[in-house]
C-alpha cells in the first residue's frame, strides 16, 4: 500500500537465464491504474518485450524495474 493508499503488486522472477515481471498498480478501491509487464507479446512495440497497460490501450515502456515504477507512481501522486 502506497502512502496515498493505493496499492502496488509486485511479481518478478529471475535466474540465470530469463527474467519476468509484472508491476501492477490499483487505487484504493481495486481499480486498475497501469501495469507495467514483459510478457512476450506486443513484438511490433520498439521497447518489446516491455511494455504498459494502460485503460484499454498497450504502449511502449522503459520502466522495467521496481525502482523505475516507484519513481513513475510518485510523480502521479
Amino acid at each position: 500500500m502506497l502512502i496515498d493508499s493505493s496499492v502496488l503488486h509486485v511479481r518478478e522472477y529471475n535466474d540465470e537465464f530469463e527474467r519476468n515481471y509484472s508491476f501492477h498498480w490499483q487505487d484504493s478501491q481495486g481499480t486498475f491504474l497501469l501495469r507495467w509487464d514483459n510478457a512476450p507479446h506486443h513484438k511490433h512495440l520498439k521497447t518489446y518485450p516491455s511494455h504498459m497497460h494502460k485503460n484499454d490501450l498497450i504502449e511502449e515502456s522503459d520502466v522495467i524495474s521496481l525502482k523505475d515504477v516507484l519513481k513513475y507512481i510518485t510523480s502521479c501522486i
